[in-house]
């Protein structure tokens, strides 16, 4: 079963003794503004890494950006999708193409697939934080809304507290800004050795269709959420 981090009322500390308190219910209103004005249509652009970009769905028109359409259509709601994956990239790349891509897609809404890979090479986990709040405010100073997708989960990382440790400080670092964070690294934990396999590609790394697909309708969830629409786990 897949799960996201509670979106309501929220309280975090991040590092300092100040606490943040976050109704993550009110923390699209870009993207509100954007329904309302053009019946039900908004501009969304998904930046990330190999996952954004198609590797193991099969082509980019299966990946997880391409199937959020689908999942809130139901609800009236007509997402114009942009997805950039570069594979490999981390934090600091994904910053670097913000300003340009931005500027291109115009997005209402964010969706920054973020933290594999500087997991991955051992990064500094508060760096990595201070790179996603310098993109955050990127971000908001376009007038657009964010929602974060922290790390995958894949049995070669079982039991390895730096990649843990980085996918908890991304979703504080969204507590703590108040934007939905999608938490597929515990998703994915959470799935057991039974369920695991059949989220995960070939190579026992990348997703496979069916993880995007769960994904997919993990983010509709909390977007769904966000808007007021419906909050069911």
């Amino acid at each position: 079963m897949w799960r996201v981090i509670p979106v309501l009322a929220a309280l975090w500390s991040i590092g300092t003794s100040q606490v943040f308190a976050c109704d993550l219910s009110q923390s699209l209103p870009n993207t509100a503004r954007a329904i309302a004005a053009h019946d039900g249509m908004f501009r969304v652009f998904a930046i990330g890494s190999s996952s954004t970009g198609g590797v193991g769905a099969g082509g980019k028109e299966a990946a997880y950006p391409q199937q959020i359409p689908p999942v809130l259509r139901p609800w009236g709601l007509i997402p114009d999708v942009t997805a950039r994956g570069v594979g490999g990239e981390r934090a600091a790349g994904a910053l670097r193409r913000l300003p340009r891509a931005m500027a291109q897609t115009r997005p209402d809404l964010v969706i920054w697939q973020v933290g594999t890979n500087d997991a991955n090479a051992r990064l500094d986990p508060d760096d990595v934080a201070r790179t996603i709040r310098s993109g955050v405010a990127l971000i908001r100073a376009a007038e657009a809304d964010a929602i974060l997708v922290d790390p995958q989960f894949y049995p070669r990382i079982a039991g390895k507290a730096h990649y843990a440790r980085m996918a908890e400080r991304i979703d504080a670092v969204g507590a703590a800004l108040c934007i939905p964070v999608v938490d597929r690294y515990e998703a994915m934990r959470d799935s057991g050795p039974e369920g695991l396999p059949s989220l995960l590609a070939k190579d026992r790394f990348h997703m496979s269709p069916r993880g995007h697909r769960l994904l997919a309708e993990q983010i509709g969830q909390e977007i769904l959420c966000a808007l007021g629409r419906s909050c069911g786990r």
